[in-house]
């Protein structure tokens, strides 16, 4: 039958915005490939640090059992060794750390788009990762501390650190180091190479030991072919540990027993301070204010129910209530300072032994964790590249009458994944378009 004029009309206008279509996508093709890199990455991280082998910060129980055999950078390996006596094995993390997600900025913008590639060069915005925790509390198990409640605020990366903070603050790559390369890419302590006392990282293997009263301690970097960097990790508020059971009364007349310590931990509400990941061995000064032993002979117990020595806690046990209101205080524990060392970040492996003398018991206790830099699959299908990083630290408490090395591990795993960019979001549309005017020419 032949065509009406109308419908001969329609058709060709069709045909016109099909072409005009065509027209538009093939022009959108060769701006796709000349900006194909202008993509956003979001990406999204998670971490905590381990406080030997007891806290964890944050706290956000429950605490949850976890592989090395799994990329995993929150997943620390902690073991102690009493006079020939070892202890299992725990490996263990928050169940939640501190966690956090941006988009970074698109190819070409700056440092912030991060190579998708493994040992692509990533620079973190500051702040990425937060969490205002407010008060929080942990039980303990099978250890003298009992009890633990906090009141934290927990921020990484910070924008800088305060002694002369290098150039490539925040941003993580593969690294060189050796004696020949003094400014080590900001993986010093913070002095200048001018001052005698300045410390750099002379090789991506690397030990440090340091002896203090009767303790001895040893970090080793190990691994990860160099990746890594340097960016603070910073913590504001205060909390208090509570000691309890056989071994402290032990230290006190039978008439002032049971008796229960608090320790202040923390230092004090003021400002984000830098704790983890800011250089190699740059120091950082705290304080911490006195905490007090006090006697319960006669009820009412401060402490609820004793915990099982194993896992997981029952609800309620070891608690602590009323410390202030009862009891009578038997002795002080004294206030000290302490001289805070810290190490970089890398995707290979860091262990941390310490050995303490105790009169006749000899004590090591050894942390471990590491990294990792793979590529793997999104939950939307496509390509995501995991990055995880471990820094090591120590420190050492004086408090007057002696010198006490405690050790820390931080773990952070990050995630990236391209999201589609403005060019394939219009490409869609027109693709759309497209398909719309086909049904219409049928």
């Amino acid at each position: 039958m032949p065509q009406s004029p109308p419908t001969r009309f329609a058709r060709s206008r069709y045909w016109l915005i099909g072409f005009g279509l065509t027209a538009a996508l093939v022009s959108v093709s060769g701006i796709g490939a000349s900006v194909a890199q202008a993509q956003a990455v979001r990406m999204s991280g998670e971490y905590h640090s381990s406080n030997g082998a007891l806290i964890d910060l944050p706290f956000n129980p429950p605490t949850v059992a976890c592989s090395t055999a799994a990329n995993d950078a929150r997943c620390h390996r902690h073991q102690q060794v009493s006079s020939g006596s070892p202890q299992p094995p725990i490996l263990n993390k928050p169940q939640t750390g501190v966690t956090g997600s941006a988009t970074a900025l698109t190819a070409g913008a700056g440092t912030n788009r991060p190579g998708l590639q493994v040992g692509g060069a990533v620079t973190l915005p500051t702040h990425l990762m937060s969490q205002m925790a407010g008060p929080q509390f942990r039980q303990f198990q099978d250890t003298a501390a009992v009890y633990g409640e906090s009141n934290f605020t927990f921020q990484l990366p910070g924008g800088a650190r305060a002694k002369n903070p290098p150039a490539q603050t925040r941003q993580l790559a593969a690294r060189s180091f050796s004696l020949g390369n003094p400014t080590a890419h900001g993986q010093n302590n913070g002095l200048t190479t001018a001052d005698s006392s300045y410390v750099h990282r002379a090789g991506v293997d690397t030990t440090v030991t340091r002896v203090s009263g009767l303790g001895q301690l040893t970090i080793r970097y190990s691994g990860g072919n160099g990746f890594g960097g340097t960016m603070a990790a910073l913590l504001d508020g205060t909390g208090h540990l509570f000691v309890a059971g056989p071994s402290i009364d032990a230290i006190f007349p039978t008439s002032q027993q049971p008796v229960v310590g608090r320790v202040p931990i923390g230092s004090g509400p003021s400002m984000l301070r830098t704790e983890n990941g800011a250089g190699w061995d740059y120091t950082v000064m705290r304080t911490q204010p006195a905490g007090l032993f006090k006697g319960f002979p006669s009820a009412p117990s401060v402490i609820a129910t004793p915990c099982p020595a194993t896992p997981p806690p029952t609800p309620g046990c070891n608690v602590v209530s009323g410390f202030d209101t009862n009891g009578f205080s038997v002795a002080p524990l004294p206030g000290a300072t302490t001289t805070k060392h810290l190490f970089a970040w890398t995707t290979g492996t860091i262990s941390i032994v310490k050995t303490d003398i105790r009169g006749i018991f000899t004590i090591t206790a050894t942390v471990t964790a590491m990294g990792y830099d793979t590529i793997g699959v999104s939950s939307m299908g496509g390509p995501q590249r995991n990055l995880g990083l471990v820094a090591g630290s120590y420190a050492i408490r004086n408090d007057g009458l002696t010198s006490q090395l405690n050790v820390q591990m931080i773990g952070v795993d990050l995630a990236f994944v391209p999201e589609p960019g403005a060019t394939g979001a219009l490409t869609s549309g027109l693709g759309l378009l497209g398909v719309l005017g086909g049904r219409r020419r049928r």
